[in-house]
Formats: C-alpha cells, sequence, structure tokens
C-alpha cells in the first residue's frame, strides 16, 4: 500500500473535502482526487460516496482510517528514532581501551557521555593491545583508546591529548619531598622499567639519561598501571602518565611531574578508511575534553 495515497486519504478524512486536504498538503485538488482514487483500486475498497457534492466516508474507510492511526504512530516514533541517531542520541557504542585508562579518563568520559545521552548503550573491554588490534581488525569493536599508538599497516590512530610523564615516588624515599623531579635525580634509584620494545618503553627511556638505564631493573612489567602498582607496594620509583598518575594512592606514593619534552600519546585507533559512526564521534570528543580539562 503506497504511503503517500494513505496520507493522502487521511488528509480527506481529517478536513473532509479534498479542496480543503490538498491546501493542508499543499497540492492541486485533481491531485488529491486522483490519488484517492488510486488508493480505492489499489485496496479494492470504495471509500467515499460521491452521490452527492459533498464526499461521505464509507465504512470501510472509517475502519481504514483507525487501523492507519496505528500505523502513523510507528512511522512517527520511526521519524523520531532516526533524528535521535542522526544527533547521536540513540545507538550502542562498541570500544576497547588498554588497562592503563581504566581507572582514569575512560570513568569520567562514560559519566560525561551517558548524562548527555542516557538511551545509548555502551558495551566496553579491557584487553591486551594485541587483542585490541586483532578486535578492530575483524571489525569486533569499533575503535580501540591506547596510550602509544598501535602499530599495523590497516590501522589508523589520531592524537587525542599529550600526557605529562610523572614520577610515582614511595613516601619513604627522599625525592617524595622534591616539587618537579629532573631526570638526573633518578640516577641511582630503584626503577621499575617497561619493555624496550615496546612504545611506552622506548618513551620513558628517552626520559632517562644514559647513567639511570644501566644495570638490570629493579622489576620489569608491561601496563604503566602495573608500574604504578608495583611502586605502591614496594620502594621503587615508577615513571607513568599522568592520567595513571592521579589515581594513586597518596597514603603509598607520591607523583611529580618529570622535567622533559616527552609525553605519552593518547591515541584513538580504527581501520584504515572507517568512518566512525556518529555515537563514536561524540564520546571521543567528550573524551578529550575530560582528559584535556584535567592535564590543563
Amino acid at each position: 500500500m503506497n504511503v503517500r495515497y494513505l496520507e493522502i486519504f487521511r488528509a480527506v478524512m481529517e478536513t473532509g473535502a479534498t479542496s480543503a486536504a490538498a491546501e493542508l498538503l499543499r497540492i492541486s485538488q485533481p491531485a488529491v482526487s486522483n490519488q484517492l482514487r488510486l488508493l480505492e483500486s489499489q485496496t479494492g475498497l470504495s471509500l467515499f460516496d460521491r452521490s452527492t457534492r459533498r464526499l461521505i466516508p464509507t465504512p470501510e474507510a472509517q475502519l481504514l482510517y483507525a487501523r492507519s492511526n496505528t500505523f502513523f504512530s510507528v512511522l512517527q516514533s520511526l521519524d523520531t528514532f532516526a533524528e535521535q541517531l542522526r544527533q547521536g542520541a540513540r545507538g550502542r557504542l562498541n570500544f576497547v581501551y588498554s588497562p592503563s585508562l581504566s581507572n582514569g579518563c575512560i570513568p569520567r568520559a562514560i559519566r560525561r557521555f551517558h548524562q548527555a545521552r542516557p538511551e545509548v548503550t555502551l558495551r566496553l573491554d579491557s584487553p591486551s593491545n594485541e587483542r585490541i588490534i586483532a578486535m578492530i581488525l575483524a571489525e569486533m569493536t569499533e575503535f580501540g583508546l591506547t596510550i602509544t599508538p598501535l602499530e599495523h599497516p590497516s590501522l589508523s590512530s589520531r592524537l587525542l591529548a599529550k600526557l605529562p610523564v610523572y614520577c610515582a615516588v614511595p613516601r619513604n624515599n627522599a625525592l617524595s619531598k622534591r616539587g618537579v623531579i629532573r631526570p638526573g635525580d633518578l640516577v641511582g634509584q630503584k626503577l621499575i622499567s617497561y619493555p624496550e620494545h615496546s612504545a611506552v618503553g622506548r618513551i620513558m627511556d628517552a626520559v632517562l639519561p644514559a647513567a639511570a638505564r644501566t644495570g638490570d631493573p629493579f622489576v620489569e612489567v608491561r601496563y604503566i598501571s602495573m608500574a604504578l602498582s608495583v611502586a605502591e607496594a614496594t620502594s621503587a620509583i615508577a615513571l607513568v602518565d599522568g592520567e595513571t598518575a592521579l589515581s594513586a594512592n597518596p597514603d603509598l606514593v607520591s607523583v611529580h611531574p618529570v622535567e622533559t619534552d616527552q609525553y605519552l600519546p593518547l591515541v584513538a585507533t580504527h581501520l584504515k578508511g572507517q568512518h566512525l559512526s556518529l555515537i563514536a564521534q561524540n564520546f571521543i570528543e567528550d573524551f578529550i575534553t575530560v582528559t584535556n580539562a584535567r592535564h590543563d
């Protein structure tokens, strides 16, 4: 059944005349009359008694009009839903992020996003970076948020924020009394390190003077969040990003900015050539806002 024919039929039922319906719909009166006859031909029903100068709806027309109310109500609801999708206010968002972001900007961004778009369903996971790459390539998730880019030729990364380098110092260490930590202050200290081949490891090694990088480390960890946990549990010092530093337990460690030009890039990664959904774009913008506000 042609929806336009039904719309014209409803206009005639509601106004009582083809001329009034034509004015309401801003079309010609002959067009209204013609499409009414096409609807009657399509349905096989006689919808109006035309034996007088007025159109008198038949009982079948009354029943069809009543049933069409339900249809147009659903249609209106679909229009509203489509508009909400266009505005990023409804739908689903599936993304992943590295474990180091679990206690910082991710929860704050989720709170901000949910307050503005309570009808959007979020599906989240926090796997390893290798798993994040696999999930994006398999289109199991729309994008990933990580500290340092994910290296793969089929992926594209966008820099969202430059996270400053901080030092997490156990309370019993004399450096905990300092304000800003200079890289030279770390020479001779018990340090927690990262794998040399990793992006985080290369950045943190670039922060340290050569004298602080000699010998075996106290402990080597894979994730920044793990480095902070070890620092809180031992007498070792950890270099961490500004987000992770803000989640440190102040009773166990003090955190200090490090005097360096190095930073840890916070990035969003997705398939090359992929156009992110409006919902994803909205979340990423909220993520940028809350992250930069915390580090300004």
